[in-house]
């Protein structure tokens, strides 16, 4: 295509429009959010390297194809949401966040066998929500993800010997910084449209670095003793 500021034309809009974020627009460009598009790929690059990972004994072994799923579709989601500002994008973006929130609380309820069922059905009610009341989905992604810490909080508070809680209050840590990065941001109380160091791009690679994080604390956990 010869005219890259018509390519995304006809796409439906993210909820966001016409305010996405602080940095500036890029109509005439292929990537509309370059910085916020360039630095989502730090959850491809966690992504890639959790699915490197060599075995462990760790009870979370068998899910970590739910972690290596979600961030890759969180870094790709969120680069085609800030490439494309659609709703299309959106949807993928919030999608793969949900996915991993998901994993996180089903993971201390333990369904057991029925973890994939459990689990694919909580994501396609979220889902479905996300793309019939898309205004719901920040409220409906911090209910998830704080009933998930909570009960991360409590079963850290049971089995602290077998755990090594340093590498998830300081993940939990690295994420409340990349949040307030995130509503500075949003607010416009920190913004520079223009630049390169967008308090949005900085959420994305701190929210990164506390998913890295959040692995490394599942798959240091001890199995009980028999």
């Amino acid at each position: 295509m010869d005219n890259p500021a018509g390519f995304w034309e006809g796409w439906r809009a993210a909820s966001c429009v016409p305010d996405c974020f602080c940095e500036a627009v890029r109509a005439e460009s292929w990537v509309r959010q370059p910085a916020n598009t360039l630095s989502s790929l730090a959850f491809v690059l966690v992504g890639l390297w959790a699915l490197r990972q060599p075995s462990s004994p760790s009870p979370f072994h068998p899910y970590r194809p739910y972690f290596v799923l979600a961030t890759l579709l969180i870094g790709l989601g969120s680069a085609f949401y800030h490439a494309s500002l659609s709703f299309a994008g959106q949807f993928w973006d919030v999608l793969g966040m949900y996915l991993l929130a998901v994993l996180m609380l089903l993971y201390r309820l333990r369904p057991g066998r029925l973890f994939g069922v459990a689990y694919g059905l909580s994501v396609a009610l979220l889902a479905l929500a996300l793309w019939f009341w898309p205004d719901l989905r920040r409220w409906l992604f911090a209910a998830t993800l704080l009933g998930a810490i909570g009960l991360e909080l409590r079963h850290l508070g049971r089995h602290r010997p077998r755990l090594r809680p340093g590498l998830f209050l300081g993940g939990l840590a690295l994420y409340a910084l990349a949040f307030t990065l995130w509503a500075l941001d949003a607010t416009g109380a920190l913004c520079d449209p223009r630049s390169w160091l967008q308090g949005h791009a900085l959420w994305h690679a701190l929210g990164a670095l506390a998913t890295a994080a959040l692995l490394l604390y599942y798959t240091s956990e001890r199995a009980p003793a028999q």
